[in-house]
């Protein structure tokens, strides 16, 4: 049997194991190959029907026992140029199953699982001790703290409001001045939805028939998911990335949507940096299979995903919360953050698998927990704080909408801290000052939109652009000081990142593949040409005021006082400057409005020697730094932009 072979058999006995260690062993079989190979397989559904008391007995427990003690022991004297790639540093499949299994175990140890027929309490199993490859060696979670919340902070809380819902009334939670009813809001983006779905639909059995006849029908590409026609090469990087780095460089895997692994290196006491790793949201399939189906592929199987250390989610809707994706995780027993009002969802479904619920948290607004790791003899420690979102909770009609909603702010690499947004719309002025004054976030993940149809979005979704605005708000001015140094400053900003999810992969909305890179596209090139923009602007205002002052004359003829006059030529006057600016400069009212700020941020700016920041250097500024990555791609927070060309959508 060649090493291939052996390393092959051991790397699926042993993630096989991670993945079920919380079953009993009725859930496994072991199937003898050809080769003498011998690999555990999942038993179907009907054979342990019919078969359980073998597959329960002690001799086929025994059985896997030996096979996994076999595994183990090769594993351990495995060398490790098959679990590092010696050019690139790169960890192997090999490298990340044992990690998992590794990990899984640690985990088992030191949360017991709750029933006695799982394969953890019925099978003696040890980790791979593999001495020339110390980074398999488990980690522990020691403690988990509350850490001080701010003063300032400690009264920033979610409104609470008792309202009317389908079933009754609840305490639902909302951000400072929402008003919105997003039940109704949300049936319209359902209704918009499943229109867009509909044409797009009916215009692919068109295309199909046109084609035939030698003819070609582009009226319906604008419903298409990729309106552009955008190929797989273009949407997802090289399926051999790994996702985990043990690289000194913290880096973040997207999986798609909100799903992100952060690696994220810490330093012990000692010194020592080592990666303990993080996961978002994590949803591997459809929304709802008929009506919400996954327009672009999971990157890789949670069942291969190495394990995580600590679990956050940002809110409970559907695409960021699926309930078969989280039993996956749960396999790993990681330290699970939610948000106030979800920990008995995961409580219950802890108890359903056989888990203990202790390494659940919820944090509401501002709250902070330290993690404190041990690895290889060291302890390293890693601080997560729940921040605002501007968004909504609940899971259908029937939801009571009373947990909370959050982002986080990830703390513990020395080089800077990490902001996960989740899903929000726009926050509100104050709330991007606290991020900027309590935190030094260098590396943010900003959700891309879904950006249309904007009115029934931007109470719950901020537009794709809206993140260059937090770019400049929460980062670029954290590091400006009025005097300084135009060259400081460009050093400094090159040095920071915000990189887009929460696209790409669902139909939400009017939302299509390509809107996020297109979006910021447009608002970036008007920034290049400032000039150009700013004359075309004043020619569109020209223009529209001459068609103001005839309108004026029209009405004033009309028995109309002069404030409805008024009125109307106001509401007149701005419909159609929109109109104009988006047909001119295909800039829509969110993105214009971004352009504006911006160049009202790059104006502000006062450097040393009467230097100033222009439009079109913010702009090449925002190009280097803001990333939308492949579906797959491992994007290195500290590298440059350029040096990562073949991970980038945008």
């Amino acid at each position: 049997m060649t090493d291939a072979i052996r390393y092959s058999e051991i790397k699926t006995n042993l993630l096989r194991i991670a993945n079920h260690i919380h079953k009993d062993a009725s859930h496994l079989r072991i199937k003898k190959l050809k080769n003498g190979q011998e690999i555990l397989k999942k038993t179907h559904f009907i054979c342990r029907l019919f078969l359980q008391s073998y597959y329960s007995s002690k001799n086929h427990v025994h059985r896997i026992e030996k096979l996994l003690q076999k595994n183990v022991q090769l594993a351990s004297e495995i060398e490790r140029a098959h679990y590092v790639e010696a050019l690139s540093s790169e960890p192997t499949e090999l490298f990340l199953a044992i990690q998992k299994y590794n990990e899984t175990l640690s985990a088992a140890n030191t949360h017991p699982l709750l029933k006695s027929r799982s394969l953890a309490n019925r099978i003696q199993l040890g980790v791979v001790k593999n001495t020339q490859v110390s980074e398999l060696n488990p980690s522990k979670v020691l403690a988990v703290k509350d850490m001080q919340v701010p003063s300032d902070l400690q009264e920033d809380k979610p409104e609470i409001n008792k309202e009317r819902r389908l079933l009754g009334k609840y305490h639902v939670r909302r951000y400072p001045g929402d008003v919105i009813d997003h039940s109704k809001e949300a049936g319209r983006i359902f209704s918009s939805t499943q229109r867009e779905r509909l044409l797009s639909g009916i215009g692919r059995v068109c295309e199909a028939v046109a084609g035939l006849f030698g003819f070609k029908v582009t009226t319906f590409q604008k419903y298409h998911y990729r309106t552009h026609q955008e190929t797989d090469q273009q949407i997802y990087a090289d399926p051999k990335t790994s996702p985990l780095n043990i690289g000194k460089n913290p880096t973040s895997y997207w999986l798609g949507h909100a799903t992100l692994f952060l690696s994220i290196p810490l330093k012990s006491e000692k010194g020592t940096l080592t990666s303990f790793n993080v996961i978002t949201d994590p949803v591997e399939g459809d929304l709802n299979t008929l009506l919400y189906p996954r327009q672009t592929k999971f990157a890789r199987s949670l069942d291969e995903t190495p394990a995580p250390h600590v679990y956050l989610l940002s809110h409970n809707h559907l695409d960021h919360y699926n309930k078969e994706s989280v039993k996956k995780i749960f396999a790993q027993q990681p330290v699970m953050i939610v948000p106030k009002g979800d920990r008995d969802r995961y409580a219950k479904l802890a108890k359903e698998l056989g888990f203990d619920s202790s390494h659940i948290y919820a944090l509401d607004w501002w709250e902070k927990k330290e993690i404190q790791f041990e690895k290889n003899g060291e302890q390293f420690r890693m601080q997560i704080t729940a921040t605002p979102a501007r968004h909504w909770s609940g899971q259908g009609p029937c939801g009571g909408h009373e947990s909370t909603f959050l982002g986080y702010v990830i703390q513990g690499n020395e080089e800077g801290d990490i902001y996960f947004a989740g899903d929000t719309a726009r926050l509100n002025d104050d709330h991007i000052a606290k991020l900027k004054d309590h935190f030094n976030i260098r590396w943010n993940f900003q959700p891309g939109g879904p950006d249309e149809v904007r009115k029934d979005m931007e109470s719950t979704h901020q537009a794709s652009v809206d993140g260059l605005w937090m770019h400049t708000k929460m980062m670029l001015l954290k590091i400006y000081q009025k005097g300084m140094s135009k060259a400081d400053f460009l050093k400094a900003a090159a040095e920071l990142k915000t990189i887009y999810m929460h696209t790409m992969t669902f139909k939400l909305g009017n939302l299509h593949l390509s809107d996020t890179k297109d979006s910021l596209e447009k608002v970036l090139e008007a920034l290049d040409v400032y000039e150009e923009t700013q004359e075309k602007i004043k020619e569109i205002e020209k223009e529209i005021e001459n068609q103001m002052t005839l309108l004026h004359k029209k009405l004033s003829s009309k028995k109309l006082t002069s404030d409805q006059v008024t009125a109307k030529i106001a509401k007149q006057k701005n419909k159609r400057l929109k109109q104009k600016i988006e047909k001119e400069l295909g800039l829509k009212t969110y993105e214009k409005q971004v352009y504006d700020e911006l160049v009202q941020f790059a104006e502000t700016l006062e450097f040393a020697q009467d230097q100033k920041l222009h439009p079109h250097e913010l702009s090449q500024l925002l190009k280097s730094t803001v990333i939308v990555p492949k579906i797959g791609s491992r994007t290195d927070l500290t590298a440059m932009k350029a040096d990562q060309s073949q991970n980038l959508f945008f």
